[in-house]
């Protein structure tokens, strides 16, 4: 009998964990292949929503047509959203032109009398062990060349790599493009049946779970871009101090352009820092080159300790969830993942403490509780969970 009712146990485990592996299969593939297809479809969701403001203003002030107001605020923001990509791509297409231009420059008034400043110190190294230069070469140029050589075509692989998805992109960004202006235009235009269609074919409860989630988004989005502001401001002090004590010129400006490229997560500081911390190194200026680099380390492990203390606090989730959140997503889905999954969290949390949903206890203990002895070991006397 007992062996009976052991047997059970492990059947109905067994049929949870199989249960649990299949759902999060179905959410992952879900996510990881259904995003993306119906990616336009969500940007143009968006864009409605963000532009919702502007057409109610039209609305209730200027006494516009739902519709049309609908169709001028999308494209206000369509016509902002393109002067800003407009301007950001003239911008980096100019710099990128100075850049070229500057190299040959560059080269030879500060890589190659860099070159010529570490054969010279390595010629002088050498002859202190009564070895002369030429013998050092022979031993180590082999290595050297066949190093630089393999990294050079890594390089240029990789350049071309880069530069062809970026051509073969652009049928597919345009195309999708397309899909999400059209797809805005007609949920505009089609925006009360859509309402209604919800309302006739839903419950109440899932009606109200739908309004909480939607307000729920908007918070947790705007809570989003006040924590990235917040680190934003964090990254710019952090690096013009930096920059300041290595010596560097402008230090304040050059900050604010290395704290603008790290917003961008599959950038980020070490795009500049590490380069430029390599070049300093091989031109002689070890001094810099290694600031830059100590620099790069000092900013990631900052920025791995704050931000999530920063983004969990204000979107209410604890800093190792929003952590395991961020890392989980940018693992599985990229840099859409290491934002969508911990808003998608954070939308779920706020549904559960607000009573939509009921998927997990939220009883939350502060730490002001714990120090002073305020929170008992019943915690939570309420039936619901809440700890209010």
């Amino acid at each position: 009998m007992e062996t009976d009712k052991r047997l059970e146990r492990y059947k109905r485990f067994l049929i949870t964990v199989a249960f649990w592996a299949v759902l999060l299969f179905l959410i992952y593939a879900g996510m990881k292949y259904g995003i993306s297809l119906l990616m336009p479809f969500f940007i143009a969701a968006l864009a409605v929503v963000i532009s919702r403001p502007f057409a109610h203003l039209l609305t209730d002030r200027l006494h516009f047509n739902r519709k049309l107001a609908g169709i001028i605020s999308l494209l206000i923001l369509l016509a902002i959203l393109f002067a800003v990509i407009t301007g950001i791509i003239n911008y980096l297409i100019s710099r990128g032109g100075k850049i070229v231009s500057s190299i040959p420059s560059f080269y030879y008034n500060t890589v190659q009398p860099g070159i010529q400043n570490t054969f010279d110190a390595l010629s002088e190294w050498a002859s202190g062990f009564g070895t002369s230069f030429d013998d050092v070469i022979e031993m180590i140029g082999p290595h050297v060349l066949s190093s630089l050589g393999s990294f050079v075509s890594s390089l240029s692989g990789k350049a071309i790599t880069f530069i062809s998805g970026i051509a073969s992109g652009i049928p597919s960004f345009l195309l999708n493009t397309l899909i999400s202006i059209i797809a805005m235009v007609f949920i505009v235009l089609d925006l009360d049946r859509i309402k209604s269609f919800v309302k006739n074919n839903a419950s109440e409860r899932t009606v109200e779970l739908i309004r909480k989630a939607k307000t729920s988004f908007g918070e947790v989005i705007l809570k989003y871009i006040k924590s990235y502001f917040i680190i934003f401001l964090i990254s710019i002090i952090e690096n013009s101090i930096g920059l300041l004590i290595i010596g560097q010129k402008q230090p304040f400006l050059i900050g604010l352009m290395i704290a603008i490229v790290d917003v961008f997560p599959i950038l980020g500081s070490g795009t500049v820092l590490i380069p430029w911390g390599i070049i300093c190194l091989f031109t002689g200026d070890i001094k810099k080159g290694i600031g830059l680099l100590v620099l790069y380390v000092v900013i990631v492990i900052l920025r791995q300790v704050i931000e999530p203390r920063i983004i969990g606090k204000r979107i209410g989730m604890r800093p190792i969830v929003t952590l395991v959140c961020m890392i989980v997503g940018a693992k599985l889905f990229g840099g859409i993942g290491l934002l969508g999954v911990p808003i998608a969290a954070a939308i779920i949390t706020d549904l559960n403490r607000s009573g939509a949903i009921h998927l997990f206890n939220d009883d939350d203990i502060t730490e002001e509780e714990k120090d002073t002895g305020e929170a008992d070991d019943s915690g939570s006397g309420n039936d619901d969970g809440n700890t209010e």
